[in-house]
Parts: C-alpha cells; sequence; structure tokens
C-alpha cells in the first residue's frame, strides 16, 4: 500500500518553459494507479483545483503625507488586496512591505533597508524623522511579499 496519495510540485517547475503556465493558470492533472498486476487507467483531467500564483505584482508609486516637513516624510503607499492577481494569485496572502529610500540622494543607486519596519509588517504608511534635512529630495519605493517571495 502507497502512504503518500499526493505530489508536490514547485510552482517554479509549473512556469518554467518545459509547461509554460502563467498567473491564473489551473495546474491540470492526471493520476494512475498501479498494484502487482499492473497499472490501471488514468483518470480523467482535473477541472477544479490549484491555480498558479506567483510572486506580487509591481506596486503604485509611494506619495508624500500630510505630515511630511522640513524635518519629517510621510510615505504612504496603497496596500495589495491578499487574494487578488496584484498580490500573486486566488490564496496569496500578503506578508509584509518592504520600504527603501535614496537618503536624500537623488542620483545615488544604493537603496537603503528603512529602519523602523519589521520584516513582517502590513503599514501603509511609514514616517521618517530622523536623517531627514530640509530642502533635499528624497526618493521611496515599496515592493510586496507573499509567500512566494517578494514582487
Amino acid at each position: 500500500m502507497t502512504s503518500n496519495r499526493y505530489c508536490l510540485v514547485r510552482m517554479s517547475d509549473l512556469t518554467s518553459a518545459t509547461y509554460s503556465l502563467v498567473r491564473g493558470d489551473l495546474v491540470r492533472v492526471r493520476v494512475q494507479a498501479s498494484n502487482a498486476k499492473g497499472w490501471g487507467d488514468l483518470s480523467d483531467v482535473n477541472t477544479i483545483g490549484s491555480t498558479v500564483e506567483s510572486v506580487p505584482d509591481q506596486m503604485t508609486i509611494p506619495t508624500r503625507g500630510a505630515l511630511t516637513s522640513g524635518t519629517a516624510v510621510q510615505v504612504l503607499w496603497s496596500a495589495l488586496t491578499s487574494g487578488s492577481s496584484a498580490a500573486g494569485g486566488a490564496t496569496a496572502t500578503i506578508i509584509s512591505y518592504h520600504l527603501q529610500w535614496d537618503a536624500g540622494n537623488s542620483a545615488s543607486t544604493t537603496w537603503l533597508d528603512l529602519q523602523g519596519l519589521s520584516p513582517t509588517s502590513t503599514a501603509t504608511s511609514f514616517l521618517r524623522t530622523s536623517g531627514i534635512t530640509g530642502g533635499l529630495t528624497y526618493r521611496f519605493r515599496v515592493r510586496a511579499r507573499n509567500k512566494y517571495g517578494f514582487g
């Protein structure tokens, strides 16, 4: 008797060139059993079941909040709705948001992680009060994470 009546297939395998499935595609499978006398017939292909999911989509650009001043910057962003296509798929839940800034050097290519947000924060705003100099331009970006990784 077989103890496992399931198999695990990585989402990355389903989306590879071999299968080329995309987000939202139904994962269609057939099963077949065997015993000492041989293999039985293949089952019909499923019409319901798991769909392909992935990392979240690119988020909208964060905006400046009303608490922004010469010594503070408030950053606001729109949450992705868990379970939506933008969040990664029907069962994808947003675990956290990752906010970064350029430390006031708009020409900088080094993005620094902001302190004060936990790795599991689902907050949609952040108030930066340290390291802010009036007259400088600050750039921010944000990305979402689900169980498949960061978008």
